[in-house]
């Protein structure tokens, strides 16, 4: 697990900075005007300080509260198609349609049940 929370964050598309004194300023500042977590508040002021365009997250409160306290578009990330599994075995298929007859007598009647 380790190993891949370390690859993860060698994405191109991941910009490490470091949390200056105007970082954190920002950042308690975001805290104090906006309401945003101290937690967040330190990666939306890293984003100001990278002069990031969007920010991707799923937290619906961070998603208001920071489109209101910056220029940065936050939006949640747009859905991922589902993968493309090989199936088999009958797996994937309509359902048959299963139909139960019980037996009728020659008046076309249910039988009577003991």
């Amino acid at each position: 697990m380790k190993e891949k929370v370390i690859s993860f964050f060698k994405n191109e598309y991941i910009a490490v900075q470091n949390v200056t004194r105007e970082i954190a300023e920002l950042s308690r500042d975001l805290v104090w005007e906006s309401g945003i977590h101290p937690k967040d508040a330190i990666h939306v002021a890293s984003a100001v300080a990278a002069d990031v365009s969007i920010f991707e997250t799923y937290d619906g409160p961070l998603l208001r509260k920071g489109n209101k306290a910056t220029k940065i578009q936050f939006r949640e990330p747009p859905p991922r198609g589902q993968p493309n599994l090989p199936l088999s075995g009958g797996i994937g298929r309509a359902p048959r349609k299963l139909t139960i007859r019980s037996k009728a007598s020659k008046s076309g009647k249910a039988p009577k049940t003991p």
